[in-house]
């Protein structure tokens, strides 16, 4: 089965971080942000994407695990967190290839109504005899720019995962295509 693995892996990869106007997805107030998402299952072999309900979601505070909870039935999750802190956000757990995103959520201005951060992204099952060790550093690395008034990423950090996970993707149909 052919697929563009070069957009399947950017789904994959997945990260948006931006901020909504949905006041359904507001902070709490403005000491705290807000986390949110889809988690979705990417199956290179297959060409499908799933609902990843259920997902494991672990967010470490300064190092020290500060809660983990478990994504809904399709894959969705909110959750606010204190400012002034950097975050270590995992995804997965025993069901797939954990990916991590680090927040560093200092120097956000004192706004009436908060921030937040939108973070989609897919994960892999794994699959026997690929390479997953690019993994071992976070997926993207994202700040509070304050030349653009809200969360963004490191392009750098992210372009070089990027083309890691293309590999990673390549190595899969490769082997299990």
């Amino acid at each position: 089965m052919s697929i563009n693995i070069l957009a399947f892996m950017i789904a994959t990869l997945g990260i948006m971080a931006g901020t909504s106007s949905d006041s359904g997805t507001m902070p709490v107030d403005n000491k705290h942000f807000l986390i949110y998402g889809e988690i979705i299952e990417m199956d290179p072999v297959a060409a499908q994407e799933r609902d990843a309900g259920g997902t494991q979601v672990i967010v470490y505070q300064d190092d020290e695990i500060y809660v983990t909870f478990n994504a809904d039935e399709k894959g969705g999750y909110k959750f606010n967190l204190p400012v002034n802190h950097n975050y270590s956000v995992v995804y997965g757990g025993d069901a797939f290839v954990n990916k991590e995103i680090l927040i560093d959520a200092h120097k956000l201005p004192n706004k009436k109504y908060g921030q937040n951060v939108q973070l989609d992204l897919g994960l892999l099952k794994k699959f026997e005899g690929v390479d997953y060790s690019f993994l071992n550093a976070p997926v993207a690395l994202i700040s509070y720019d304050e030349l653009v008034g809200k969360f963004s990423y490191d392009e750098k950090h992210y372009k070089k995962q990027s083309k890691a996970m293309y590999r990673c993707m390549k190595q899969i149909l490769k082997m299990h295509g």
